[in-house]
């Protein structure tokens, strides 16, 4: 994704920076259900805290990752169409 965020910038590709932008939603998606399984694992057996709590911290800064990757792309696609998609503006 980073990658791709890249390439959409070097490349001014508006395509693949619209893609990143849903690559996104899917990396949220996976957030949210990664933590929630994480956190039933800490519930069921608290010998399970220390390792999901590192998985927990981990899996937030690769979404963090994806929100900055994100934020290239959608500068991206604003230098080449001026038009806003950030923020909940569709595009």
């Amino acid at each position: 994704m980073v990658n791709q965020s890249i390439k959409a910038f070097i490349r001014g590709d508006k395509k693949l920076s619209l893609d990143v932008c849903e690559m996104d939603n899917e990396i949220d998606d996976a957030e949210v259900a990664l933590s929630k399984e994480l956190i039933s694992l800490m519930k069921a057996d608290s010998t399970n805290i220390d390792s999901c709590k590192s998985l927990v911290l981990i899996v937030k800064d690769i979404e963090r990752i994806a929100d900055l990757a994100t934020n290239i792309a959608e500068d991206t696609y604003y230098i080449k169409t001026g038009n806003i998609i950030k923020h909940g503006h569709k595009f």
